[in-house]
């Protein structure tokens, strides 16, 4: 697996930590926002560097990179 320097990726580029991140997925933009419960536009504004990212998004995009499938379970299970 591809390793992310997370706090030097954040300071150059917010936007291309969610590129990389999604990227690594493999999914769309649409699927990606589908499988984390994201809005599209939303998703498409951090991508674009328009919209600041919070530090709860950074933190998704680190779970997301280090196991896609835990994050996805872990956001969709029966509470």
């Amino acid at each position: 697996d591809e390793y992310i320097d997370w706090k030097s990726a954040v300071r150059r580029n917010a936007a291309n930590l969610v590129k990389t991140t999604r990227a690594k997925t493999g999914l769309t933009q649409k699927e990606f926002a589908e499988q984390f419960d994201l809005n599209l536009r939303t998703l498409q504004e951090w991508e674009l560097g328009r919209k600041k990212l919070s530090q709860a998004v950074i933190s998704l995009m680190r779970i997301i990179s280090y196991d896609c499938d835990f994050a996805y379970k872990a956001l969709h299970a029966a509470s």
